[in-house]
């Protein structure tokens, strides 16, 4: 009997120290900085639900940098060539804020991470990546390169 204690014994403490060492296989791949950085382009941009990439934003390039700045080319009217500043202002599973030289820009990655959606409202006021006279809700629909 004292030797069946002692197998069942070893069996579970084994069992035990095996399972503890599993633990989680946290692969939580990039984070959130990491999956904006780098050039995108305009796969298509509507503006009130109207596709404007063309003529408008056939060569729309916009380049995320690590350091918070980023950089436009063929963005405007609605984004400056010479580009600003973007930090993450909310983060959940499937939508992410951000704020661009102050406007409040709601993103989406695809599947993938070579996908992303910009979304955002601009009114008539001049501020940071916006300019007037461009009123209505936009969407920018960019591919990784």
């Amino acid at each position: 009997m004292k030797k069946l204690k002692y197998i069942f014994s070893v069996v579970a403490l084994s069992s035990l120290v095996t399972f503890m060492s599993c633990g989680d296989d946290d692969s939580s791949g990039p984070s959130d900085i990491d999956r904006f950085v780098g050039a995108w382009t305009a796969s298509s941009v509507t503006l009130n639900d109207f596709d404007v990439t063309s003529p408008s934003y056939s060569d729309f390039r916009i380049t995320f940098n690590s350091d918070g700045s980023y950089i436009t080319v063929g963005g405007d009217p609605v984004f400056t060539n010479t580009g600003g500043f973007w930090t993450i202002s909310s983060s959940s599973a499937s939508n992410i804020g951000l704020d661009v030289d102050g406007v409040a820009v709601q993103a989406g990655f695809g599947a993938d991470d070579t996908t992303l959606t910009l979304t955002f409202t601009a009114t008539d006021e001049v501020i940071g990546a916006r300019t007037s006279g461009l009123a209505g809700n936009y969407v920018f629909t960019l591919a990784k390169q």
